[in-house]
């Protein structure tokens, strides 16, 4: 299924990247294209493939959604190819990099409800008031800090559903979370 709108989410990536006048970190990647072989311009890589359609697939059955890590908003764009109704709360420390990116998902996609905010997670977190059924974890990559964002979240769990999705970045990072106690 996610290989159906492969393309299209290249293309939305695409726009939100001239939205943002092609700005990015050159030592940060995201889950469409590696900056280190960029050179200056968004060259996409295919050898995340998996990784996006894992995202995409747990997006498709949730309905609210929790993310640490904004940065480009090429998550959140995948997340909206694989339902374009969703309910996003969105968080990072800068807008520096999602501005422009945000305008054009908001467009995209007028049946999402997508909030920004501005702010570390750890702060963030424990004074939402919002249940989500997904949670997408792809700030800070620290094992602690994403030790501390599960424990925050967990009196954001929607009750009312019969399951509750993590969708953890770096995967390696979080197996390190594990061991924090």
């Amino acid at each position: 299924m996610y290989t159906d709108v492969h393309d299209q989410i290249k293309e939305t990536a695409l726009q939100m990247f001239k939205a943002n006048d092609k700005h990015f970190r050159t030592d940060c990647g995201s889950y469409l294209f590696s900056p280190r072989h960029s050179d200056g311009k968004m060259k996409f890589s295919d050898k995340m493939d998996e990784k996006q359609a894992v995202l995409y697939n747990a997006a498709r059955k949730a309905s609210a959604v929790l993310e640490t890590g904004t940065y480009m908003g090429h998550s959140l764009a995948i997340m909206l190819h694989a339902n374009p109704n969703l309910r996003v709360t969105t968080i990072d420390l800068t807008e520096n990099y999602c501005r422009g990116s945000l305008d054009v998902l908001r467009k995209k996609f007028p049946n999402a409800q997508i909030e920004f905010i501005q702010g570390n997670s750890l702060d963030v977190i424990p004074t939402l008031k919002s249940t989500y059924d997904m949670f997408h974890f792809d700030g800070s990559h620290k094992p602690d800090v994403v030790r501390q964002e599960f424990i925050s979240s967990l009196n954001l769990f929607d009750k009312t559903k019969s399951e509750i999705r993590f969708v953890i970045d770096d995967l390696f990072y979080t197996e390190l979370a594990r061991d924090i106690s």
